[in-house]
């Protein structure tokens, strides 16, 4: 119904006078003319040049990133080569250094639970020794 009128007739030519004169070399009408490079073509074109760009820029952060770690690593170890737990962490991937507790931060966390449990059961044991609330008698209220 409308689609002949909503596409471009491929023998269309756009035609634009101006009222100063406008001069064009001959090589430049010549390779706009040859040219079959449409917007979306140039378009396309440069969304995978982007594309390109940001991966490599990806691997390029990539690889500083894994020469900072291996350099961290390398630190450590001729730091404190005798600890076990630095070769222990030296053979763990960043993943895992991120997700993973320390046997020392669990002897800590285990420590600030057990005084927690500790609170609570003098908290408890001294709302056990405090008096019970009696009901007011009626003529207390009153008053």
């Amino acid at each position: 119904m409308g689609a002949g009128q909503s596409k471009p007739d491929d023998s269309t030519k756009h035609v634009f006078s101006s009222d100063t004169p406008i001069q064009f070399s001959q090589e430049l009408v010549d390779s706009l003319q040859a040219s079959s490079e449409t917007n979306s073509t140039r378009a396309k074109s440069l969304e995978l040049h982007i594309a390109q760009r940001v991966a490599a820029e990806l691997e390029k952060l990539k690889a500083q990133e894994s020469e900072v770690l291996e350099d961290i690593r390398k630190k450590i170890a001729s730091g404190d080569s005798d600890s076990q737990t630095d070769s222990s962490l030296l053979s763990l991937s960043p993943k895992e250094l991120l997700s993973s507790q320390s046997a020392e931060e669990k002897a800590r966390k285990s420590q600030t639970t057990q005084k927690v449990q500790q609170e609570i059961e003098k908290l408890k044991q001294t709302l056990g020794q405090r008096k019970v609330v009696k009901e007011l008698p009626r003529e207390v209220e009153t008053a």
